[in-house]
């Protein structure tokens, strides 16, 4: 046998012997069990050819780079989520003479939630508040430096009306608490407005709603007070008495008190929770210059442009005062809320003792320093030349913020994307060259894959909303309310398993075609981001400011295939998964942040979402969203592990586990105290009156308003208990009747009014007395009857209108938006009143050929909220039936209708 690469001479004429070498064919490439070479080994990546080696490495290292970004979530993400400073005592405030001092917050907290629930109208609310507000602020003006400030106390009582949602929002004797801080010898008309409300919930102490924010102001109020340094302009400082009605007090400052035309800039505290950081969730609009304050004042910033569009879109349950100062004050502003633990918002456990320390010192550090920045600027004595435009903002774990103009923003989406698909053609045009394939075969081949990757987000999509509807349908939904564990195999893995799905299939199916298995990892990385390129194009061309996550995705892909080609990792076999790991670090930080955000801010807002609607969906979609953003450019290195469809099949089995687990009672969502299921409860009384005024119908009911999914569950597993008492769907009512006849309290339970119950009593509650409606006049003229009324009843009532058949609303007292707008009926009108009792007069006026004839139904529903030692003991004992678990806004009210 022939020696291989030896020298021999076949030369046979004697001339000089040439060389002849002996080349042993090219060595399989991948190593068989005796091949010195592993899949790490130098020689293995810096010599071999990735566009023909098939080398994997190893599967059990695939936990391990799993386990990476685990312990990334959970020590970096987890971390910043909970941050809260070290808060400062009494003692410390010698050594810190400029600083906001949470102990002393604390205990004006302390003395706020003593008063227990402060619900307008309430004593609580009227005459103690007001009286404590007086007497801390009396305390601070004996303290403050007198010669540099002056403080102004206005106890504003208003009256008015507004269009809010689908109902007439109306007012009478409301009270504001406003102060006004001015440094002496200012001379300007232009202020700062700060607000909050001191009002809560019926049952609740509202120590985070809204009482944190209430006792932040009044610190702020105190150390301005005694500070050296004076403000260069007032501020206003707005405790407002009646948020939650909803938002009618602010309503009443902003058009109609003398100084609201001279407050130029907001800023708005409120709370969906009562611990952690306060977000910035609203801005401007139209005012850049309030970001700059927030970037240059706050340490730690914590802001969101997605979750300020999530919220003005109406997706979630609640409202907050800034709406009124931007559309009846056109005050631009900054929105701040409280969002963690939003379980035991509105409820009874909203207590002192749940607000954190930290949470107050966070608060009031961030506030202070802002107060100080904007009250101190130049824009604030006319902030009109400083509109730029809407602002994108958003901060980056609190280490720094990011803001910029939604003009800005738009070319940042453009140029990023077409940086990004240039950066993409260079990359595989680099690809062809190496593996000696004409560029259009590898083009083609990039197409492939670019339609397998959009078919694999669609799957995910897909899957996501298949388990959606899956839960809804077994009985099964909100079981991450009280497991947020679960959220991981319902949602987040099967985003995964879209993912990697497809890719793994093809993967497998071509292993000796043209590319190697690396150069088809890196091409399914690229594919993906001319995904999210493609949503970056959709979104933005669509107006949505917060399309700048997917932007932020293509951009550090980007710098990832850039640095691949400067340094020709992209040819090199593994070590492209060095720069790809490397640019994934801050972008899958970042979206982790905030989608662990958005989710614990929206589970708990799902348990009061109604149920009316499928709460997976949301869920399922921002899961979604933010596992493709974290993993979608990190899939594709697990393609390049050693059994790659075992991987991909124990995620199914995962999923598959999950849903057997949730569909048992270890997915019950419900839990006493932290995850509370809630219901609205009244026992009321329903008189319905003929149009000669005879009675019609005079029944004891309970109302019953569910707030989530799973509450017909529980309604008829009390029912069951009860035996004898037949619940009824009121839609069925609402649909034959013009008025529904139901003491609906606000817009929301008339929105939601086909999706209540009620079933009747067996006895009437133990009403004070019923609203008084009294006709004092009707006048009829040339095909029109006008009618004019007098009411009297309790704090909170509601009015109901509906024309019959041949009749026209044409005008009325109330806001005339319906009418102008032709809105169908029926008409709800909400009033309440605080310390002012006088009957409320109002007149309808129709078009009739008939005015002798019915015209026009009315109805009338009573609020008695804050009485509950008037409950009968038929009412106490139908709440007793609940579980533990629920929590119950009980109260009594009446509902009586007439026609005339």
């Amino acid at each position: 046998m022939e020696e291989p690469n030896t020298i021999k001479n076949d030369s046979s004429d004697g001339s000089q012997p040439h060389l002849k070498l002996h080349i042993p064919p090219r060595m399989a490439t991948t190593p068989n069990k005796s091949s010195p070479l592993s899949p790490f080994s130098p020689k293995s990546i810096l010599s071999a050819d990735p566009f023909e080696d098939k080398t994997k490495m190893w599967w059990y290292l695939s936990p391990v780079f799993v386990g990476i970004w685990v312990i990334l979530y959970f020590s970096v993400v987890m971390t910043q989520i909970h941050y809260l400073p070290t808060p400062l005592l009494i003692e410390d405030e010698k050594s810190n003479p400029d600083s906001f001092i949470a102990e002393n917050a604390e205990q004006y907290l302390l003395q706020l939630t003593s008063l227990g629930p402060r619900v307008v109208g309430s004593d609580a609310n009227e005459v103690k508040t007001i009286q404590l507000l007086t007497n801390i602020v009396n305390d601070i003006r004996l303290k403050s430096r007198t010669d540099l400030y002056d403080i102004e106390v206005d106890i504003q009582r208003t009256t008015g009306n507004y269009m809010h949602w689908e109902m007439v929002n109306m007012y009478r004797g409301l009270q504001n608490f406003v102060i006004k801080f001015s440094p002496k010898n200012v001379t300007t008309e232009s202020y700062l407005l700060i607000n909050s409300h001191f009002d809560s919930k019926p049952g609740s102490p509202g120590a985070g709603d809204d009482g944190a924010m209430v006792v932040v102001m009044l610190e702020i109020l105190r150390k301005l007070s005694i500070s050296k340094s004076p403000l260069s302009y007032p501020v206003v400082f707005l405790l407002n008495g009646a948020e939650e009605n909803p938002l009618q007090a602010s309503h009443g400052f902003i058009t109609q008190h003398k100084w609201a035309k001279n407050c130029k800039a907001l800023i708005n505290l409120d709370a969906a929770g009562n611990m952690g950081r306060e977000v910035l969730f609203q801005s401007g609009p139209n005012h850049p210059w309030l970001m700059r304050h927030y970037h240059s004042s706050v340490v730690k910033p914590f802001a969101t442009t997605l979750a300020e569009e999530i919220f003005q879109a109406g997706l979630l349950p609640s409202d907050t005062d800034f709406r009124i100062f931007r559309d009846h004050g056109s005050v631009p502003g900054l929105d701040f809320a409280l969002w963690d633990n939003g379980f035991s918002y509105h409820t009874k456990y909203d207590k002192f003792d749940e607000v954190p320390r930290g949470t107050l010192q966070n608060t009031g550090d961030n506030m202070l320093n802002l107060v100080r920045s904007i009250a101190t600027g130049k824009e604030l004595e006319d902030p009109e030349p400083y509109s730029e435009g809407h602002v994108i903002f958003y901060d980056v774990l609190g280490w720094f913020l990011v803001f910029y103009t939604k003009t800005v923003g738009i070319a940042l989406n453009y140029t990023f994307s077409v940086i990004g698909l240039i950066a993409i053609g260079a990359s595989v045009w680099s690809m062809a060259k190496k593996c000696g394939q004409s560029n259009l075969t590898v083009y083609k081949n990039f197409g492939i894959i670019f339609g397998i990757q959009l078919l694999s987000v669609l799957l995910a999509i897909g899957l996501n909303f298949a388990m959606a509807a899956f839960m809804d349908a077994v009985g099964s939904p909100l079981v991450w309310y009280g497991n947020p564990w679960s959220i991981f195999g319902l949602y987040i893995c099967p985003t995964l398993f879209g993912l990697a799905l497809l890719p793994s299939l093809y993967l497998e199916h071509t292993r000796k075609q043209i590319l190697s298995l690396n150069a088809k990892s890196q091409l399914f990385a690229h594919a993906n981001c001319i995904v999210m390129i493609l949503f970056t194009i959709v979104l933005t061309a669509m107006g949505f400011r917060s399309s700048y996550i997917f932007m932020v995705g293509t951009f550090f892909h980007t710098i990832c295939i850039i640095l691949n080609l400067l340094t020709m990792f992209q040819n090199k076999q593994f070590l492209w998964i060095f720069w790809n790991i490397l640019s994934q670090i801050l972008p899958f930080l970042y979206f982790a942040y905030l989608g662990t955000f958005l989710l614990r801010t929206l589970i708990p807002m799902k348990g009061r979402g109604g149920s009316g609607s499928n709460p997976e969906i949301l869920v399922s979609l921002i899961t979604f969203v933010f596992t493709w953003l974290a993993s979608g450019f990190l899939t594709p290195v697990l393609y390049l592990f050693k059994m790659t469809r075992t991987i991909v099949a124990a995620i199914f089995v995962v999923i598959i586990m999950f849903i057997i687990v949730c569909v048992t009672p270890a997915g019950f969502p419900y839990m006493e105290r932290y995850a509370v299921q809630r219901f609205s409860v009244l026992h009321s009384r329903r008189v319905i009156h003929n149009y000669d005024m005879s009675v019609k119908l005079d029944e004891p009911i309970f109302y019953i308003d569910p707030e989530d999914r799973r509450a017909l569950q529980t309604l008829n597993e009390i029912m069951a208990m009860t035996k004898k008492l037949e619940l009824h769907r009121i839609g069925k009512e609402c649909e034959n009747e013009r008025l529904c006849k139901f003491p609906f309290f606000n817009h929301r339970w008339f929105k939601n009014r086909y999706t209540a119950y009620y079933f009747t009593a067996e006895t009437n509650p133990q009403l004070p007395y019923l609203p008084k409606l009294t006709m004092t006049n009707k006048a009829i003229s040339s095909g029109k009857v006008k009618y004019e009324f007098e009411l009297t009843g309790p704090h909170h009532m509601g009015i109901f209108l509906a024309p019959v058949e041949t009749a026209k609303i044409t005008s009325w007292t109330f806001n005339t938006t319906m009418l102008d707008k032709n809105w169908s009926s029926p008409f709800f009108m909400y009033l309440s009143w605080g310390v002012d009792s006088t009957p409320y007069q109002f007149f309808v006026e129709l078009e009739t050929q008939a005015p002798n004839e019915p015209v026009l139904e009315i109805g009338i529903g009573g609020h008695w909220i804050f009485e509950p030692e008037l409950f009968s003991q038929e009412y106490k004992d139908f709440l007793s039936l609940f579980p533990k678990y629920v929590y119950n806004d009980a109260r009594f009210s009446s509902y009586e209708s007439w026609i005339y």
